[in-house]
């Protein structure tokens, strides 16, 4: 073991040779979820050693105090230290679901128009893709006042009526797939 010492004493003229080897050991990460899913895709960086996604096991690991991470998409970061003293260790790893994690759209492919607006506004889009659109406008008390759907792929054009809402200041948030962007409209 490492701090230890030897001595060796030779007797006539003789080669003495020693071999000595520090312990090492291996250490296996447990990435679960909150409710005890196991996640599969984590990367996890030990010291300034990084697996690859879903790689657990760190192997030939000296005795010492080592920081980690472990980053999973959709998945808030977890930093800890662990200590590597004397066996094998293994460590589970608890990971919380990023509930933050929508990105903003890309505001490049969607139009909102007019805006102030009287009583219909609309929304044009390019659902690149096959995700689902949710269009949802929002009064200043965080209620959902309309709220429309859209499955079609492709330039879509949305029409909201809203002649009988009360003029103000509301939120459009167009929700697409896990994007989303939130616009400040006028209704007069």
């Amino acid at each position: 073991p490492a701090g230890e010492e030897y001595t060796f004493t030779a007797t006539e003229d003789r080669d003495l040779v020693a071999n000595f080897a520090l312990a090492t050991y291996m250490v296996t990460f447990d990435v679960i979820n909150e409710y005890d899913e196991p996640i599969t895709d984590a990367v996890i960086t030990m010291g300034n050693i990084e697996n690859d996604a879903g790689d657990y096991v760190f192997e030939d690991i000296e005795p010492g105090e080592y920081p980690y991470t472990a980053t999973a998409e959709g998945y808030k970061e977890v930093t800890d230290t662990i200590e590597v003293i004397d066996s094998d260790l293994s460590v589970e790893v608890t990971m919380e679901t990023d509930d933050t994690g929508f990105t903003f759209a890309d505001l490049s492919n969607v139009t909102i128009y007019p805006n102030p607006a009287d009583d219909r506004l609309f929304i044009e889009l390019d659902n690149e893709g096959d995700h689902s659109v949710t269009i949802s406008l929002i009064n200043i008390h965080g209620q959902v006042v309309r709220s429309q759907h859209v499955s079609d792929p492709g330039v879509t054009r949305v029409r909201l009526t809203i002649d009988d809402l009360l003029p103000g200041m509301y939120m459009l948030r167009i929700t697409v797939g896990d994007r989303y962007l939130i616009e400040r409209v006028i209704l007069r």
